[in-house]
């Protein structure tokens, strides 16, 4: 049941040593086996938008402050400075010489809950034989490159350090008017090092010193990513492949509610009635390609999303009932070091299997079929400050 958690993190941006000590991984040197199937990598990553002005003006119909040239109407507002940080996890769920399918997902640091994680997104993601995204480039290409300094590009060769490591690595750079990057890879696995950028946002409107209209500095972006593990897990997953009685559905639709409890209060969101549903467009085996819309939640307009489901791994759509009848109850299939996900069976009930995916802060229960393999349960729970947002839904049909 991917895509159902929130869709967005922002990170802040911290010098390289103090996020590595406070997410509490230090990072591993990179296996010579990096991208075969069952491989997994992490990246930390960080964003911080920092204020070019403390406040700003937006025209407001409503808005209390007036352009006495124009008369037009503006709403002030202190301009918003976020940070955060969270990781990104790929696992290598198949890897030929025509390329990687790879499933990508995403979790939200929280510091003031000791470094806990929460879900963000996962999504699958087919790539050819020579890049997966900004993560990894084909060292054949790597080898290819030289040293240039043209302009604002530059491509440097240098040894680079990273918690007692060193890598041969090569690093692109690019800086113009809007802002600077630069993306360092270790030239023997093609693999991320480090990333960061800066970029400047358009100019914004301000009052100035004599309470007149006026443009004022935009805020700058800034981000860094930097790989943190690579390990080999036995989930489930890699190789599998939908069976021929899943290909043929073209929709899979799930109903239940939507609420939010919150601890320590009387004050309650009741459920409300929710529909999640997948419009099939291909099924290639290993992926099927799919429309995600979400309605019915709290009055809210609907939602929908292109989304790239694996078969077989933890909350996909599908998973291999060969490999669900052989579970334990309690068995314990993953504890990832980093980001603290524990994925655990939890037992039988009927003709379903549940597993759970869990942080102390969020918990994600999948009941699949034994029979067909298909999910026919899914409870998700969120905890944000002192509210725990659910979201429940079980199989209504397919078509």
């Amino acid at each position: 049941m991917t895509g159902l958690t929130r869709r967005n993190f922002i990170g802040g941006v911290v010098a390289a040593t103090a996020i590595t000590a406070r997410s509490g991984a230090q990072a591993q040197g990179v296996p010579s086996a990096l991208l075969q199937p069952g491989m997994r990598i992490i990246w930390l990553g960080a964003a911080s938008s920092m204020p070019g002005e403390r406040q700003q003006l937006e025209p407001d119909p409503n808005g209390g402050w007036i352009n006495k040239a124009t008369g037009q109407h503006y709403h002030e507002f202190e301009t918003p400075g976020p940070a955060g940080a969270g990781y990104s996890v790929m696992d290598v769920l198949s890897a030929d010489p025509n390329g990687f399918l790879i499933n990508f997902s995403h979790f939200l640091i929280h510091t003031e809950s000791g470094n806990a994680t929460t879900f963000l997104t996962a999504d699958a993601l087919p790539s050819g034989p020579e890049a997966i995204g900004d993560f990894w480039t084909s060292p054949t290409r790597l080898a290819g490159m030289t040293d240039i300094s043209y302009g604002g590009a530059r491509i440097l060769h240098m040894p680079y350090p990273l918690n007692g490591h060193s890598y041969r690595a090569v690093r692109l750079q690019n800086q113009n008017g809007d802002g600077w990057s630069q993306t360092t890879y270790d030239v023997d696995s093609g693999l991320l090092l480090v990333s960061s950028s800066t970029a400047q946002g358009s100019p914004v409107l301000i009052r100035d010193p004599n309470n007149q209209l006026t443009t004022g500095a935009g805020s700058t972006m800034m981000t860094y990513g930097q790989f943190i593990s690579a390990r080999h897990t036995n989930l489930p997953g890699p190789g599998s492949t939908y069976p021929d009685a899943i290909r043929k559905v073209r929709a899979i639709t799930y109903s239940g509610t939507r609420g939010i409890v919150m601890s320590g209060t009387d004050m309650q969101v009741p459920p409300s009635p929710a529909q999640v549903r997948y419009d099939i467009s291909a099924n290639a085996g290993p992926y099927l390609n799919a429309r995600m819309s979400v309605s019915g939640v709290y009055g809210a307009p609907g939602s929908a999303e292109d989304r790239i489901v694996p078969a077989g791994t933890v909350g996909s759509l599908w998973m291999n009932p060969n490999t669900l009848i052989g579970y334990r109850q309690g068995e314990l299939l993953d504890q990832d070091p980093v980001t603290g996900v524990q994925i655990t069976v939890y037992g039988r009930q009927g003709n379903l299997i549940f597993i759970i995916a869990q942080t102390p802060l969020a918990r994600q229960s999948f009941g699949y079929d034994l029979r067909s393999g298909l999910l026919a349960f899914a409870d998700l729970r969120q905890q944000v400050g002192p509210a725990t947002d659910i979201l429940t839904v079980q199989l209504e049909g397919t078509q």
